[in-house]
């Protein structure tokens, strides 16, 4: 494969991965306000798209290692906007961890407010429900 073949096409494979960062930078917002305000339903819908980035982005990481390793060997002049895209997604990414690290934290803070409320109400309701507690055993005939 030609150098200038394999430069455009690990150009279009770094715009898409850039494009795909961007989106799950997106998600990661809308899943920390989802956090904030404790809705599981938007939540969870935002989970399921973050998963489908996450496998596009590993499937695109298997496509690009090999033709920048083919690329890097090869003894032609080398395009300098592609480390520069480079750079610019190497970034996007270390902002999507961040902006991980800190839903995962916040998560974990509403899940353990929510286990706290949970056995606060346990504790006061004794686990059982009174209205059944205190109700006597009665006999139904349905002989008719």
């Amino acid at each position: 494969m030609q150098p200038e073949k394999i430069a455009k096409k690990i150009r279009e494979n770094l715009l898409e991965q850039k494009d795909k960062l961007e989106k799950y930078l997106t998600i990661l917002e809308a899943e920390n306000g989802d956090i904030k305000v404790q809705d599981p339903d938007k939540l969870t819908f935002h989970i399921g798209i973050e998963k489908d980035i996450i496998n596009d982005l590993s499937q695109l990481k298997v496509i690009l290692e090999p033709l920048e390793a083919m690329y890097t060997t090869s003894p032609l002049k080398k395009d300098m906007t592609l480390s520069g895209l480079k750079a610019t997604i190497d970034k996007l990414s270390k902002d999507v961890s961040e902006k991980s690290l800190v839903n995962r934290d916040n998560l974990q803070i509403v899940l353990e407010n929510l286990k706290s409320n949970i056995k606060t109400v346990r504790s006061r309701t004794g686990y059982t429900n009174t209205t059944y507690a205190t109700a006597g055993s009665r006999m139904l005939d349905i002989n008719g």
